[in-house]
């Protein structure tokens, strides 16, 4: 099946699943009318999915099973907000919300990487059949109304992330786990800067395991993966002294070819301004526990 096959049937199944999440809600409330209620938590349900809340849901499902998998969050956004370690920043992100998380050592990369994908779904999933199950369960009132129109909402946002597809903003969850299960290019990219940074994070580059950055798969230079890959490769070429290639790895970043965020070309523009001899002592190396990096761009400043 191909990628536009596989994006018109996610759009298909997208607006399926709202359409019908909508009717659900509208035909409990139109079921019950005959009972004198306060529609009040019924319009809220609906008020919730218009402001994209089970998109939140959905993330902090991301956050909370990579937590528990001995992840740590590296960005938290959602709508208009993006939390980090630089603080709150507001501005529109492309998509309703991401998590970007990053590992304290780089053990069971895959492992992790799977469990913190599936987290997003499974928490729709879960909290979308639990209001199901206490609608149908409890005496009705408002409340329980709320349950019931708000539950569809849910399941549908865990089963269109579950919905394996190639999308403008990135691949879906489904994709990704699709991709971590058969071992595909873009995904064992993934896990080798996952599992690069986490060694890094309590160690140097000589703890790195032998070709583990020069041996990566070779896929698209536009993912945010080979952005990630070639950044390690140039701050490991900076700790043995290569400043040449260094300094080759990140001008190729900036090319016309890459599609860095304005973070990342910010990152490498202040790598550059390194090599011009334009580096502030008073700024910290941007990877955090890359000690000699730190060391080198502070003691050559």
């Amino acid at each position: 099946m191909s990628g536009r096959t596989k994006r018109t049937i996610y759009i298909v199944f997208t607006v399926s699943m709202v359409v019908l999440a909508y009717a659900g809600a509208i035909l409990l409330a139109a079921f019950f009318a005959r009972k004198e209620l306060d529609y009040g938590l019924f319009s809220l349900a609906l008020v919730l999915e218009l402001l994209s809340v089970p998109a939140l849901f959905h993330e902090l499902g991301h956050l909370l099973v990579g937590l528990c998998v001995g992840l740590r969050p590296a960005t938290f956004s959602f709508g208009w907000f993006t939390v980090g370690r630089g603080g709150v920043k507001f501005g529109k992100s492309v998509v309703a919300g991401e998590t970007q998380l990053y590992a304290t050592n780089g053990k069971r990369p895959r492992f992790r990487l799977i469990c913190s994908t599936l987290g997003g779904p499974l928490m729709n999933l879960l909290l979308g059949g639990g209001m199901l199950a206490f609608f149908f369960a409890l005496p009705f009132s408002s409340g329980v109304l709320f349950l019931g129109a708000f539950a569809p909402f849910m399941l549908s946002e865990g089963l269109r992330a579950l919905y394996p597809a190639q999308l403008e903003e990135g691949k879906t969850d489904g994709a990704v786990l699709l991709g971590l299960i058969k071992k595909a290019p873009e995904e064992e990219v993934m896990l080798i800067v996952l599992e690069a940074e986490g060694i890094l994070r309590r160690g140097s580059f000589s703890d790195l395991p032998e070709g583990l950055l020069e041996n990566a798969p070779v896929v698209r230079e536009d993912l945010p993966a080979v952005h990630g890959l070639w950044l390690l490769r140039a701050q490991k070429a900076l700790f043995l002294g290569e400043e040449e290639a260094a300094k080759g790895i990140l001008e190729r970043l900036l090319s016309e070819n890459s599609c860095l965020t304005l973070e990342e070309t910010a990152e490498v523009e202040r790598y550059l301004a390194y090599f011009a001899g334009e580096f502030r002592a008073d700024e910290r190396a941007l990877l955090d526990g890359v000690k000699e990096l730190d060391r080198k761009l502070l003691r050559e400043t």
